[in-house]
């Protein structure tokens, strides 16, 4: 089975307040949602969209108000490859919670199926994530 290379570029991190102005709010990818309290950042949740960031995010306002601190989003748009589908969205999505286990996320932390092995590389202002993911020493 070829190993397919996935290249995420992440937004720098803006308050959820602000993020449906963000220039990239009408684009699909994987975002995650994280909070600063205390002078540390955690890791809240990690999510997919096949549509707009912005449906997807919007549902997340009411269990976000539970957390004390500033709430933030990074949106990760893929750039390679240049077309993908949605089964490629969700194995990305499902290998980033494995492998960071976000408070939030109940699904998907202890294990998961794929369609595409991927290699995935986070790069712009990607925080907690790690530079390189693969699901290969996942599983």
């Amino acid at each position: 089975m070829r190993i397919k290379t996935i290249r995420i570029n992440w937004s720098y991190p803006v308050l959820y307040a602000n993020i449906f102005s963000s220039n990239k709010i009408n684009e699909k990818g994987i975002y995650y949602l994280s909070r600063k309290f205390g002078g540390k950042e955690t890791l809240l949740y990690i999510g997919k969209t096949n549509n707009s960031f912005y449906n997807r995010l919007y549902s997340h306002k009411d269990w976000l108000n539970e957390y004390r601190g500033k709430v933030f989003v990074r949106l990760g748009i893929i750039v390679s490859p240049k077309t993908y589908d949605d089964s490629i969205i969700t194995d990305v999505e499902s290998a980033l919670i494995y492998e960071m286990k976000p408070f939030e996320n109940t699904d998907k932390v202890n294990g998961y199926h794929y369609l595409t092995e991927c290699k995935i590389v986070n790069t712009g202002y990607k925080g907690l994530l790690p530079p390189v993911i693969s699901m290969r020493y996942q599983i």
